[in-house]
């Protein structure tokens, strides 16, 4: 759906080149909107790229700024200043204001109310001329919207990209692929005990995994237990994740990693 939307915004955007070269070709920018490790910034940073080979966009400049919090100056009126030269130096390329729920979650005062107020003008002057594009979490969504009367007209609907949670299956090719960048396989059994947790990581739906960063944590916490356990066992392969050492870190579950892999084999 994602991919589909994309190509949408271009298609619409290249047509409307097409009839009317003078017209913005972008009649609007982008929310990228999804949870914690749905791939929000990799999507933000392939935009630029995606939109210049597409004739939309004059160059392939990325402008990135962590969170809302990046642009604020330490006096009042000065953060106004340091918009504007972020929306100067994305000029014919895309910006990217990452955390933009941060402006949600404090109502929308002090220097986000100067952030939006410096903002909104220069989306709507300026329209087509760059991409403005807002990542944050999914639940803040309305709320962010909400922050001023001019969010949902330069933010049209067409233009908001929401991100699902990935399912288990996708978890686990995931959790595959980086095994194999770092140069790491998995038994059967150690897959096979891998496939449950990933499921019944999904099946609890926890805030603290964070889809695909939390399977590079899962990951990281597999290779652990293998290194901790090879250390001890000079014959063993440092290459191979064997079931042993398939086990959740503390941090994505309330249970241990052992009562964890208890409910995982007994549910699923």
């Amino acid at each position: 759906p994602v991919r589909e939307q994309l190509k949408q915004i271009i298609r619409a955007s290249q047509e409307r080149k097409a009839r009317d070269p003078k017209r913005p070709v972008l009649d609007g920018h982008m929310m990228l909107m999804g949870n914690a490790g749905t791939g929000k910034t990799t999507i933000a940073k392939l935009l630029p790229k995606l939109l210049c080979r597409a004739g939309i966009l004059p160059t392939e400049r990325m402008v990135e700024y962590a969170n809302p919090a990046s642009l604020q100056s330490g006096y009042v009126g000065q953060t106004s200043g340091k918009v504007n030269e972020a929306i100067d130096k994305a000029r014919g390329g895309v910006l990217f204001l990452d955390e933009a729920h941060q402006m949600a979650d404090s109502g929308g005062h002090n220097f986000q109310r100067e952030i939006l107020n410096t903002l909104l003008p220069r989306l709507e002057n300026e329209r087509g001329q760059f991409l403005c594009v807002l990542g944050g979490y999914t639940s803040s969504l309305p709320a962010v919207l909400a922050l001023d009367q001019g969010m949902p007209s330069r933010f049209p609907e067409h233009y908001r990209v929401l991100l699902a949670n990935y399912d288990a299956d996708t978890l686990s090719s995931i959790f595959l692929t980086m095994a194999a960048a770092a140069g790491k396989t998995l038994t059967p059994g150690a897959e096979h005990r891998m496939r449950q947790l990933m499921r019944l990581l999904r099946r609890w739906a926890l805030p603290a995994f964070a889809n695909a960063r939390g399977a590079r944590e899962f990951l990281s916490a597999c290779i652990a237990n293998q290194v901790a356990r090879t250390g001890t066992d000079p014959a063993a392969d440092a290459a191979v994740l064997v079931e042993s050492d398939i086990l959740l870190p503390r941090a994505a579950t309330s249970q241990t990693p052992e009562a964890a892999l208890a409910e995982a084999e007994a549910h699923l």
